[in-house]
């Protein structure tokens, strides 16, 4: 067998049985010594002939090769693998070093004696269909406590949606590093700020560092964030055109047979479908879901459908209002949607569930929508656009997750 150019088959000349250590120490290969081989008498066919006749003594191997140095195999085995090992461990760091952390749009460090504030932020523009996801990281040296900001449901003028803290770790020279991170849902369209944030630092009895204050505050800037509307400059300038006349029915009878024909059709597919729906019907068990949750839904599946960007802004009216009008009756069991405005404002003014500037509100929300279904008002697009943020934020503001309604039955 031979790697990388060794010869490691055994020859006369490797250690072993009937090679050149066993005629070294006298040993012939069997255990006992043998007589020390007889002078040449002379002549090259009878020194030939000793030769042979001394080497047959051993194994009876051919030993007229010269001698081949030979290497352990597990040795080179060990050190090829201990090769590959380091080449892939060079690899693995190198990899794991190229590896880049996700970048923000913004990202404002404050610092201040034993403590260093990150403020981070995924995008610092954004519709109000969209949200912000903003990052507080905090590295306080050891010996100090740290009393960070509590926010709540509110930061400012945003809706906290969701929030998440990460452990606790490690970090250059034994800071004690924290992450917390906050999905943010602006309101309405316009100008936000993430606000100043303050961190109270106290220091620990009997520390070592005395050069620092025993405490101290660390008051972070605000930072600007621009909330867009759905509906761009270009679509302000979109008109409503007037009212089409009413069509009349067609009053031919071949006309008036036809339809006939095909309500029975429909009436006998809706029939049988019906049936097999029956036949199929399994124990369901109902799906359940907060007012606000549900309405959110509607509200984003309206934007979908573009309705003030097609023109179709009474349809876009209609729409907005039922929305509002049905998670009122699932958030405060008001029979909002089969009444009218003037009922509907009558009886919550009775049950007193809103506050005056809600009353207030919905009152304005309620007639600015009347006045576009009934009364032939023809608002902008930016009106538009305010009506749907003025929803929104009701039902942000009202949201509750104590109250569930039925969503739908699921086999």
């Amino acid at each position: 067998m031979k790697i990388e150019g060794v010869d490691l088959t055994p020859g006369p000349f490797s250690p072993g049985k009937g090679g050149l250590d066993s005629r070294v120490s006298g040993n012939d290969g069997r255990g006992g010594p043998h007589p020390p081989a007889p002078s040449p008498p002379g002549g090259e066919g009878e020194q030939s002939h000793s030769r042979r006749r001394y080497l047959g003594r051993g194994t009876g191997a051919a030993c007229c090769a010269p001698p081949t140095r030979t290497a352990p195999a597990p040795v080179v085995v060990g050190v090829l693998v201990m090769l590959a090992l380091f080449v892939v461990g060079c690899e693995v760091g190198e990899t794991s070093a190229a590896v880049e952390r996700p970048a923000f749009a913004v990202d404002r460090p404050f610092e201040r004696g034993p403590l260093t504030v990150h403020v981070r932020l995924n995008k610092d523009t954004i519709t109000i269909a969209e949200q912000v996801r903003l990052v507080v990281v905090t590295a306080l040296q050891e010996g100090y406590t740290l009393d960070e900001p509590q926010f709540g449901q509110q930061l400012g003028g945003w809706s906290i949606g969701d929030y998440t803290s990460a452990p606790a770790s490690l970090g250059d020279q034994g800071r004690h590093v924290t992450t917390r991170e906050y999905e943010l849902h602006p309101f309405l369209s316009g100008s936000y700020e993430i606000p100043a944030l303050t961190f109270r630092v106290r220091a620990h009895a009997g520390r070592s560092d005395d050069a620092a204050p025993d405490s101290f505050t660390l008051t972070t800037e605000p930072i600007p964030v621009e909330v867009t509307s759905l509906l761009d400059d270009q679509r302000r300038e979109l008109t409503v055109g007037p009212i089409k006349s009413v069509v009349g029915l067609p009053s031919s009878a071949r006309t008036w047979l036809w339809m006939a024909a095909g309500g029975a059709v429909l009436a006998l597919g809706t029939l049988g479908a019906l049936y097999v729906r029956q036949r199929r019907q399994r124990p369901a068990e109902a799906l359940r879901s907060t007012a606000h949750e549900l309405a959110s839904v509607k509200l984003a599946r309206l934007v979908e459908r573009k309705l003030v960007e097609r023109g179709e802004v009474k349809a876009f009216y209609r729409e907005v209002s039922q929305i509002l009008r049905q998670y009122i009756e699932d958030r405060f069991a008001l029979h909002a949607p089969e009444r009218t405005t003037e009922e509907f404002l009558r009886e919550a003014g009775r049950s007193a569930v809103f506050t005056t500037a809600q009353a207030d509100t919905l009152g304005d929300f309620l007639a600015h929508c009347d006045q576009v279904k009934f009364a032939e008002l023809t608002p902008t697009p930016a009106e538009a656009q305010r009506t749907f943020d003025t929803a929104r934020a009701f039902i942000e503001r009202t949201k509750t997750e104590e109250r569930q309604v039925v969503v739908e039955a699921a086999a």
